[in-house]
């Protein structure tokens, strides 16, 4: 027997949802409080308690990117949620707007206590770790200086791939000389991007 298409279930009133419902259908503020109240999810457990506190058919995505503050300090990575709007039936007629869980990571300073990492778990504008990627963010919203920055480390580490992880695998010779010549070119790119960063108003 062939299957019918999937459909996604219908929100159901209930305890077994963990959030008040209104005819049926959760309230967005009943969801966000859910999720604010577990900010951080430092265990499978934690996971575990969340999911079953929320609608059993709220879709489920992953943030594209790891997260850190504009200071770049190193830390320990955390799992974050937050609540997205997403499109349901996507491609289809009776696509719509909704609500989704989404997990993060965000990479938490050294020695902040619970408070602090729970106001970094829900800031919404952290930009991502990746260097090009926090470049983007930062430029795209007018952080020139941030972004530039951002972008020489770009350069820096094309630099390093070229002048090291790249050559190590080749015999010395013209094609050695020619990627130490565009490691070079890398590097003083990345400094040009650097003075230019300081000049930058914003």
């Amino acid at each position: 027997m062939t299957p019918g298409p999937a459909r996604e279930p219908q929100a159901r009133g209930g305890p077994e949802d963990g959030v008040p419902h209104e005819d049926g259908v959760p309230r967005c503020e009943d969801l966000a409080a859910v999720v604010a109240d577990m900010p951080t999810l430092g265990r499978v457990g934690d996971l575990a308690l969340l999911l079953s506190r929320l609608p059993q058919h709220m879709p489920l995505v992953l943030d594209a990117h790891v997260r850190a503050a504009e200071d770049g300090a190193d830390g320990a990575y955390t799992v974050t949620p937050r609540l997205v709007d997403v499109v349901l039936d996507g491609g289809t007629d009776s696509a719509r707007a909704g609500v989704g869980l989404q997990l993060g990571m965000v990479l938490m300073r050294a020695g902040l206590d619970e408070g602090a990492q729970a106001d970094l778990a829900g800031r919404r504008d952290l930009p991502p770790r990746n260097a090009f990627e926090r470049a983007r963010h930062l430029i795209d919203r007018g952080h020139l200086r941030q972004g530039l920055t951002a972008l020489a480390e770009v350069q820096e580490y094309i630099s390093v791939l070229l002048d090291w992880e790249t050559a190590r695998w080749l015999e010395n010779g013209d094609l050695t000389d020619s990627l130490g010549i565009e490691a070079l070119r890398a590097g003083h790119t990345a400094d040009r991007l650097h003075a230019l960063a300081g000049q930058m108003p914003r």
